[in-house]
């Protein structure tokens, strides 16, 4: 069966987004020919096997959904997906590659989705993460606040 993994923190942010200063982490929403690449930076920064990521190509054909590609020097760096709905945008799969990790990538992407979430119109923009977590502490520095905890389990494959 299934067994407690973490305790989850749903966060959402509310208030306009902080633009970053211009820097060295260039955000694009690729295209479909360039899946693969998306794909593959998110299973590599999760340390996931890399067909986890033929999984999601479904998501090319959902309007709602929107991706990021972080790319710093010419090479893909972090990923992040916008999901939209109601008058709610969900961020997930934020990830960086460990070698660019403490560079301002995930900032870099998540800001980027807070701003399209709200041009969209969405009132709220909300994500989970691992309660006392570097990522619950990023977020909170982007302006998310917490909202709910929860348990979450898992099993092991």
């Amino acid at each position: 069966g299934f067994t407690f993994a973490a305790q989850g923190v749903a966060m959402v942010c509310d208030r306009p987004a902080e633009p970053l200063a211009p820097g060295h982490v260039q955000i694009e929403e690729p295209n479909a020919s360039q899946y693969d690449t998306w794909a593959n930076t998110m299973c590599h920064s999760f340390d996931m096997p890399s067909d986890v990521g033929e999984m999601g190509r479904s998501v090319l054909d959902v309007p709602e959904v929107r991706l990021y590609l972080a790319w710093m020097d010419g090479e893909p760096v972090g990923t992040a997906l916008l999901y939209s709905q109601q008058g709610m945008g969900y961020v997930d799969l934020v990830a960086t590659l460990p070698h660019h990790r403490r560079k301002g990538v995930a900032s870099s992407l998540v800001t980027r989705a807070v701003a399209d979430s709200q041009t969209l119109g969405n009132r709220w923009t909300a994500l989970e993460v691992v309660n006392g977590s570097a990522a619950e502490r990023l977020y909170k520095r982007l302006g998310f606040r917490p909202v709910h905890h929860r348990p979450r389990y898992g099993k092991h494959l």
